[in-house]
């Protein structure tokens, strides 16, 4: 996190909260209402105005608070980070009648009265600047960090644990590490791994009356009803309804057959994969340091698929206190309710928590949860195109030297 933009309609705190966040990071701080307004309560030229804030946004490291609609879209392009205070309209009327006849650093005049004008601003914040924001918002998510707070309470909360987090976390902060299995601890090429799981599953299912690409695309419906499930119901059953949606109730006769496959012939795709050794050496190293290990694999695959895959990475099931599959959790990434189930099951707080993994869009969204994150770019996934350079990161040496700092 080093550009950050606050936004959020005008009396949400704003700038209040952009002031705590400078004094946890250090990072200079810059408000938009500086830089537009003078102290005799007249404005800067439009181009003044912009050429203040490119100067601005060519620094190495900021925080800028202000919305300043026109403007906020090279802003989004420009930083790493957004805090969004998405709050009621009685909260902001409040925020900004309280306001008045208080000095604040973010203004070059003291406010002596509530101006009618300026309420009828924030009034009209939600219809007329709220839509352009979302939208905004919505077409930059996947690459960047975007945390929305609701009420005061959940960005003091936030406030609160980052600040332990950065008192604590140089030391003995971290309680557990989090691996991600395949293209992490199990190194791949994701299509290749693809082609040859779904090669030898067709050859194991002809003889039961399975088309190829009908059984293909069945696996996929149910791997995809798996990614939307909302944790009503383990991924095991969400799973074999779409998949009977295809192939009819029937196909349950066939659940045998098909955990014969994981436990025999799916083991050829083993042939598929790379192997490292640091990969074991580095979940040896972790709990050599006293973490805890969890394997945040994503949890489409049966216990015997994912224990297999564990032991193709030189590992053993018995070095995770847990490890996700099918049977045993309802959500997948990249839905962080994913990882917030395993930090409940763990009894942790996100910044207990260090990720590791090798996908920008799956991996690291555990950091918007407050998260320490690491991206492993050996077998690098990358589809949203993201700046990782957002992220610590590096090969299995770089994870390693990172492990032993912690």
């Amino acid at each position: 996190m080093k550009r950050v933009i606050v936004i959020g309609c005008p009396g949400a705190g704003k700038s209040t909260f952009a002031r705590a966040l400078r004094d946890l990071t250090g990072l200079p701080l810059v408000y938009l209402d500086r830089i537009w307004h003078k102290a005799d309560r007249t404005t800067v030229t439009r181009e003044e105005f912009d050429a203040a804030l490119e100067q601005a946004m060519s620094e190495e490291k900021w925080i800028i608070d202000g919305n300043y609609i026109r403007t906020l879209e090279p802003r989004l392009q420009q930083c790493d980070t957004v805090f969004f205070l998405d709050y009621p309209i009685e909260v902001c009327l409040e925020g900004a009648r309280s306001r008045v006849g208080v000095p604040h650093e973010d203004l070059p005049w003291l406010e002596e009265e509530f101006d009618p004008e300026f309420r009828q601003w924030i009034e009209d914040f939600p219809r007329d600047q709220l839509p352009r924001i979302r939208a905004l918002l919505e077409r930059c998510a996947a690459e960047k960090t975007i945390i929305v707070f609701h009420s005061r309470e959940e960005a003091e909360e936030w406030l609160k644990n980052f600040n332990f987090l950065i008192n604590e976390s140089r030391g003995s902060m971290i309680k557990a590490v989090l691996f991600d299995l395949d293209g992490t601890l199990l190194p791949m090429d994701q299509d290749a791994f693809v082609h040859g799981y779904f090669k030898y599953l067709v050859k194991k299912m002809a003889p039961y009356g399975y088309d190829p690409d009908g059984l293909v695309k069945a696996i996929w419906k149910g791997t995809g009803a798996m990614v939307k499930n909302d944790g009503s119901r383990k991924n095991e059953a969400v799973f074999w309804d779409a998949f009977a949606e295809v192939f009819g109730e029937q196909v349950r006769e066939h659940e045998p057959v098909f955990y014969d496959f994981y436990a025999h012939d799916f083991q050829q795709v083993q042939n598929i994969c790379g192997f490292d050794p640091k990969a074991a050496e580095a979940v040896k190293l972790a709990k050599a340091r006293g973490f805890r290990t969890v394997l945040a694999t994503n949890p489409v695959f049966p216990a015997v698929a994912t224990e297999s895959r564990i032991r193709w990475a030189g590992l053993q099931p018995e070095d995770f206190e847990l490890y996700t599959t099918y049977e045993n959790i309802g959500f997948c990434k990249p839905n962080p309710a994913y990882y917030q189930e395993i930090i409940r099951r763990m009894d942790l707080k996100p910044q207990e928590c260090l990720m590791v993994g090798n996908d920008v869009d799956e991996d690291m969204i555990a950091g918007k949860l407050g998260m320490q994150v690491f991206l492993l770019t050996d077998c690098l996934i990358n589809k949203s195109g993201a700046d990782i350079n957002a992220f610590p990161h590096g090969n299995f040496d770089d994870l390693l030297d990172h492990l032993r700092s912690l």
